[in-house]
C-alpha cells in the first residue's frame, strides 16, 4: 500500500508541474499577444504617420524642382522678380 501511495503521489506532482507548465505557455501566449497588438498599432498609426509625412515631403520635393529647375523660375521665386 506505501508503494502504491508513494506513486499516486508522484504522480499527482508530476501532474502540478504539468500544471505549471501549461500556466506558463499560457502568459507566454498572452504576451506575445500583447507584442502582437503593440506591432499592429506601430504599423497601423506610427508607420502611417511617416508614410503621410514622406508623400508630403516627395509632394513639396517636386514642386520645388518645377519651381527652381530653370533658372528663369528660380530667379523669379527666389528674388520674387
Amino acid at each position: 500500500m506505501t508503494r502504491k501511495q508513494e506513486t499516486l503521489k508522484k504522480e499527482l506532482d508530476d501532474a502540478d508541474v504539468e500544471i505549471e507548465t501549461q500556466k506558463a505557455f499560457v502568459e507566454n501566449l498572452k504576451f506575445a499577444d500583447r507584442i502582437q497588438a503593440e506591432a499592429d498599432r506601430i504599423r497601423n498609426e506610427d508607420v502611417a504617420v511617416l508614410v503621410n509625412k514622406k508623400k508630403i515631403l516627395e509632394h513639396n520635393i517636386n514642386e520645388y524642382r518645377q519651381n527652381f529647375g530653370n533658372p528663369v523660375n528660380f530667379n523669379r521665386n527666389y528674388f520674387d522678380l
